[in-house]
C-alpha cells in the first residue's frame, strides 16, 4: 500500500508540473473513459439486483391548467420555493419540486425525493418517471442544466430537451451559479475570486463552464438566473430572484443591539456553506481578534439543518455572508427577512444591477477581507445604524424575494409565452 501511495504522490507531483494541455488530456480520458466504463458497470449491477424496490412512486401532479415541474437539485431549496411562488403568484400554474437526494443533503422540503442511486442506476425509475413527466406536465424548469433521469438520455441536456419537446413540453433552464460562473471573467473582476487559489481547480471549473454556457445559447429556450452578479457570464438571461419565507424568519426576531446581544457586545454570526468560496478563511484571524478583545462575540457554524441554523441568525446582530464572490444569495436574503444586519462583499456591478431591477439599494454592508475590521468596529459603535439597517434589511427581502417578483418574471419571461 504503502508503494501505491507513493507511485500515486509521484504521478500527483508530475501533473502538477506538466503543461495545461497535458491536464486537460488526462482529464479527457478519464471523464469520457474511465468513468463512463466503470458507470456502465455500476449500472448493469444496479438494474441485476432487486433495486427497483427502491423506486420511489412518481412526482405529484398539480390541478391547474399549466402544470410546472422544477428539478432536479433544489439547492438551498430554491427549486421547493420556486415551485411554491408560481403556485401562489400566477393565476391558472400549479407547480411542484422533484429533488435528487444525496448523503448528508440538510432536508430541504421537496414535493418528491429520488435517492441519487435510483436516479443514476435505475432504469425502470428513469423510463417510468419521464413518461410521467411527459404525460402529465406542460413545462419543466431545469436547475443548473443538469440531468433529470439519470443515464437514460446518456446524461445529455440537448437529449432530455429534445425529449420534452418532442412530447409538447416546453423546457426552460435556471443557473444557479457555479454552472455557469466564469472562473476566466470572476478572477479579473474580483481581488478576492476563488478562482485565484489553483490553476487546475480553474480549468477543470472553466471547461464545464464553457459547455454549460454553450448548452444555454444553443437551446433556443429561455435561460433564467438565480443570482444577480450571473448577468455578467449570461447576458441574455433574466434575474430570477432566491426565495425565502420571510415571514418564518421575521417571526420571534429581536432587532439587531437589542436583547440578542450579549452582555453590551453585539452578536456576529458567520454560517458558511463552503468556507473557501465563502472566504471564511480570509476573515476568520481578524474576527476571531475582535471577539477575544469583546468588541463583537463571535461565532461560525456549518453542515446543520436550516432550523438550527434560523436559531442562531434570530439570536445575533449581524450576519458575515461572503467576501470573495461579489455577490449575494439565500443565506443573506434569510438574515435580512430576520432584520439582522447582513456584511459582505457585493461588486458594485450587482448593486447597480439590483437598483435597477428593483428600485431599491441592496442594504448589505460592504466588505473585503481587507475592510472586515474596519467595517465591523464601526457598526458595532453605532446601535442607531444597526437598528436601520436591519429594518431596511426587511423591506427589500419582503420587496424582492418574497416570490412575487421571481414569479412575476417567470411568468411574464416563460409561462405566459405561447
Amino acid at each position: 500500500m504503502g508503494r501505491l501511495q507513493s507511485v500515486e504522490a509521484r504521478m500527483l507531483r508530475g501533473l502538477q508540473r506538466a503543461p495545461r494541455w497535458v491536464n486537460g488530456t488526462v482529464d479527457f480520458v478519464v471523464d469520457t473513459v474511465v468513468l463512463r466504463a466503470a458507470e456502465a458497470v455500476r449500472y448493469r449491477r444496479f438494474n441485476a439486483t432487486s433495486a427497483h424496490a427502491a423506486v420511489p412512486p412518481p412526482v405529484p401532479v398539480p390541478a391547474e391548467r399549466q402544470r410546472v415541474l422544477v428539478a432536479p437539485l433544489n439547492f438551498a431549496g430554491q427549486g421547493n420555493a420556486w415551485a411554491r411562488a408560481i403556485s401562489s403568484h400566477v393565476p391558472g400554474a400549479g407547480a411542484v419540486n422533484l429533488t435528487i437526494e444525496y448523503p448528508g443533503d440538510l432536508g430541504f422540503p421537496t414535493d418528491r425525493a429520488v435517492p441519487h442511486r435510483v436516479n443514476r442506476y435505475s432504469r425502470e425509475w428513469q423510463v417510468q418517471e419521464s413518461e410521467h413527466v411527459v404525460d402529465s406536465f406542460t413545462h419543466v424548469l431545469v436547475e443548473a442544466e443538469a440531468a433529470i433521469f439519470g443515464a437514460r438520455f446518456r446524461k445529455s441536456p440537448e437529449k432530455e430537451r429534445d425529449f420534452f419537446e418532442r412530447h409538447g413540453l416546453s423546457p426552460a433552464y435556471i443557473a444557479h451559479g457555479s454552472d455557469i460562473r466564469s472562473p476566466r471573467r470572476h478572477r479579473e473582476a474580483e481581488a478576492f475570486s476563488p478562482f485565484l487559489d489553483d490553476g487546475s481547480y480553474f480549468d477543470r471549473v472553466q471547461r464545464r463552464v464553457d459547455r454549460n454556457i454553450r448548452f444555454l445559447r444553443n437551446s433556443g429556450r429561455q435561460v433564467f438566473l438565480s443570482t444577480p452578479d450571473l448577468i455578467e457570464d449570461y447576458p441574455d438571461g433574466t434575474w430570477v430572484p432566491v426565495v425565502v419565507d420571510v415571514e418564518r424568519w421575521a417571526s420571534g426576531s429581536e432587532p439587531p443591539g437589542g436583547q440578542g446581544a450579549s452582555s453590551g457586545v453585539p452578536r456576529v454570526l458567520h454560517t458558511p456553506s463552503r468556507l473557501a468560496v465563502k472566504g471564511t478563511h480570509l476573515i476568520r484571524e481578524t474576527v476571531t481578534g475582535l471577539s477575544e478583545q469583546r468588541i463583537i462575540a463571535y461565532s461560525e457554524i456549518s453542515g446543520v439543518p436550516s432550523s438550527q441554523i434560523q436559531a442562531e441568525v434570530l439570536r445575533s446582530d449581524i450576519v458575515l455572508d461572503q467576501f470573495r464572490l461579489g455577490s449575494y444569495g439565500v443565506a443573506a436574503c434569510e438574515a435580512m427577512a430576520a432584520g439582522k444586519v447582513v456584511v459582505g462583499h457585493v461588486s458594485e456591478r450587482v448593486r447597480s444591477f439590483v437598483l435597477n431591477e428593483t428600485g431599491l439599494d441592496l442594504p448589505i454592508v460592504e466588505a473585503t477581507p481587507a475592510t472586515i475590521e474596519v467595517v465591523l468596529t464601526g457598526l458595532v459603535s453605532d446601535a442607531g445604524r444597526l437598528a436601520e439597517i436591519g429594518a431596511a434589511g426587511q423591506v427589500f427581502a419582503r420587496h424582492v424575494h418574497d416570490g412575487r417578483m421571481s414569479a412575476a418574471a417567470l411568468d411574464r419571461h416563460w409561462l405566459r409565452k405561447p
